[in-house]
């Protein structure tokens, strides 16, 4: 498994399973042109800070978006979204995955 930063040469890549997981399990109407305006909206953020999960293989199995907000005397972290693919849930993926951005986003 790979986790690196995700930019904005990935957003098609995750698109799929985006449209996939919000339709099919949260009942949503996403199409891949308002996944992607979605996800480049983040993506694009002034202080934008993002990683993408692969298979060894390279094949997206989950993702998390965010960015960095000032405040007055601290930068914080603000998770936007989290997904991995339902296939690949309940094996501790996205604690992984958290784990990781914790401890990138502290460094």
């Amino acid at each position: 498994m790979q986790i690196e930063v995700m930019t904005v040469n990935d957003i098609d890549k995750v698109i799929p399973l985006y449209v996939e997981y919000y339709n099919g399990q949260e009942g949503g109407c996403w199409t891949e042109a308002t996944a992607k305006r979605r996800i480049s909206q983040v993506l694009t953020m002034d202080s934008a800070y993002s990683l993408i999960m692969r298979e060894d293989g390279g094949e997206v199995i989950g993702f998390v978006m965010g960015y960095y907000k000032q405040y007055d005397d601290i930068v914080g972290y603000t998770l936007e979204e989290i997904l991995i693919s339902h296939a690949r849930q309940n094996q501790g993926l996205g604690s992984v995955l958290l784990a990781e951005l914790e401890a990138r986003v502290r460094a």
